[in-house]
C-alpha cells in the first residue's frame, strides 16, 4: 500500500510517498527513494536502519497534522497532511459547525482521551492511534462539545473511519 503526503517545512511544500514493503518502508522525497527498516519504537523514540547501512534515531511526536521531529539534537517542525483529509477536516470545521475526527490511516487505537459531553478546545488531544509503528495524536479542529466517540482502546480502525464528532460551541 502506498500513501502520498504533503509536508510543509520552512514554508516549502514537498510531496512524500510512503510505501509499505515486506515490513519496511520505502520513502520517496524529491525523487530519491530510501528504505527504512524499523528497529525500535519506544514512546516517541524511533530507530530505523536506512538503506541497510545507517541507523537513524529520531524523537517524533505527531499531533493531528503537525510533527515535532528531533534528529541529532536538531529540532524540526513539520506540517504533514494528506490533502484529501485536510480538505474534509477544514470544510467540516468551517461550514457545518462540527468537527469530525477521522482515522488518517489504518491503525489501532491506543488511547481515547475524551468522552461524550466533554468540552474540548481546538488543538486538544482526543484520540491516539498507532499506525506504521508510530503513535499519532489526533486533536480537535474546533472548540466544542464531544457529541460522539465511536472507538475504544485496542480497536483496529480503517482509513477515513469516523472516530470522534464535536459540535461547535455556541
Amino acid at each position: 500500500m502506498s500513501r502520498i503526503y504533503t509536508v510543509l517545512f520552512e514554508d516549502q511544500e514537498r510531496q512524500v510517498e510512503i510505501k509499505s514493503v515486506e515490513g519496511e518502508y520505502e520513502v520517496t522525497l524529491d525523487g530519491a527513494t530510501h528504505r527504512f527498516a524499523p528497529l525500535l519504537a519506544k514512546g516517541s523514540l524511533y530507530s530505523f536502519l536506512i538503506d541497510g547501512k545507517e541507523v537513524l534515531e529520531a524523537d517524533v511526536v505527531f499531533r493531528q497534522d503537525n510533527c515535532e521531529l528531533n534528529l541529532q539534537n536538531i529540532p524540526y517542525h513539520l506540517e504533514v497532511f494528506d490533502p484529501r483529509r485536510r480538505v474534509v477536516s477544514q470544510s467540516d470545521a468551517a461550514g457545518g459547525g462540527h468537527g469530525l475526527i477521522s482515522a488518517p490511516m489504518p491503525g489501532k487505537i491506543v488511547d481515547v482521551k475524551v468522552a461524550v459531553g466533554d468540552k474540548v478546545e481546538k488543538g486538544q488531544a482526543l484520540v491516539v492511534i498507532e499506525a506504521m509503528k508510530m503513535q499519532n495524536e489526533l486533536a480537535a479542529a474546533i472548540d466544542g462539545v464531544v457529541q460522539e466517540v465511536n472507538v475504544k482502546v485496542g480497536e483496529a480502525v480503517e482509513s477515513g473511519q469516523k472516530l470522534v464528532l464535536i459540535a461547535k460551541a455556541d
